[in-house]
């Protein structure tokens, strides 16, 4: 193996990066789901999204849907944050300016489904949050295998 440096090269950049992305689409999701009052956490009645999380323990789902939103409100901040270092150990491999950036995406995510109580800034932080972790992930190229080397 001539010129690998004793190094396998694996295609994790792709696979963690997927994974963080698809993670933290699965969070948004869910919290604007509760946000419409599906899950049984009617978040508009019940003090906003910075309340929801304990409403989620409390309420009731009536169906599998809302069973799996419910428990998802649960789970997110856990999800949220494997995530998310799922995606800062996808950029690290490529570009390490670009942690910087799924780092903020991150705390914009985090700070704006699960600490502050209004909706419209939940909303714009979402997207916000989603839209610089697509381009962390575009920008290092964490979605191409490395090139072949000869």
């Amino acid at each position: 193996m001539a010129g690998s440096r004793g190094r396998s090269r694996r295609p994790s950049g792709p696979i963690l990066g997927a994974l963080g992305i698809f993670g933290s689409l699965t969070c948004s999701a869910a919290m604007t789901a509760a946000a419409f009052g599906i899950g049984g956490a009617a978040v508009g009645a019940t003090g906003g999204m910075a309340a929801m999380s304990d409403a989620a323990g409390q309420a009731t789902a009536t169906g599998p849907i809302d069973a799996v939103v419910a428990f998802l409100v649960w789970a997110g901040p856990a999800i949220l944050l494997l995530s998310l270092i799922a995606m800062g150990a996808a950029t690290l491999t490529r570009r390490r300016a670009a942690a910087g950036l799924v780092l903020v995406a991150g705390v914009v995510l985090f700070w704006g489904m699960y600490l502050q109580p209004a909706l419209s800034v939940m909303f714009v932080s979402i997207a916000a949050g989603l839209a610089a972790l697509v381009v962390a992930y575009v920008w290092t190229g964490a979605g191409r295998a490395p090139a072949r080397q000869p």
